[in-house]
């Protein structure tokens, strides 16, 4: 949602491209994760075939022509419906960090960088990171990733999916102000 701008490797320049495996996949912008679709660019001839003879060995060589089909449609045709999900989205960053501004400023959001998963910070509540998960999950009734799963230093952070209706969001925001409010 900010203004960031992904460059891949490989476009950086020949010998990064020579040394480079680029890997994307529609699946989570036009959430098509079921049907095991994804692009795989090696502009080196052997890099590519030694990627392929363990692709073939380890059995993901296959085709999924459903996913195919829709991995087109959601290119060829998803434009429209991806720039209402962004501009969503962006609503939604925005009711995230306005009600923890307004009604739970103990805690901080981090600016988005070409995600739906924002960083809260909740250091502030001086809980250990067990302590935080079971605020979350046992008393906001909330399942969100913890920052451990990331390693240490997401100690003390929380990540929240925003890629929800609103008022989903906003319910969820507002059973975490009362189990902070209560826990305090």
């Amino acid at each position: 949602m900010g203004t960031e701008v992904h460059h891949c490797t490989a476009s950086l320049s020949e010998k990064a491209a020579a040394i480079t495996i680029t890997l994307t996949a529609p699946n989570k912008t036009f959430n098509l994760a079921g049907l095991q679709i994804a692009n795989i660019v090696i502009p080196n001839r052997e890099l590519s075939k030694a990627f392929g003879e363990q692709a073939t060995k380890i059995g993901i060589n296959l085709t999924n022509t459903f996913g195919m089909v829709a991995q087109e449609a959601a290119y060829t045709k998803g434009e429209p419906w991806l720039e209402e999900l962004l501009s969503y989205l962006k609503e939604n960053y925005a009711t995230l960090k306005s009600f923890i501004d307004r009604r739970i400023p103990s805690l901080k959001v981090f600016p988005l960088e070409g995600t739906y998963l924002p960083w809260l910070d909740c250091r502030v509540l001086g809980l250990s990171d067990a302590e935080l998960h079971d605020l979350f999950l046992k008393k906001a009734r909330l399942w969100l990733d913890d920052g451990t799963m990331f390693g240490t230093g997401g100690s003390g952070f929380m990540r929240i999916n925003i890629a929800c209706p609103r008022n989903v969001l906003i319910k969820a925001l507002e059973q975490l102000e009362n189990a902070i409010k209560t826990n305090a």
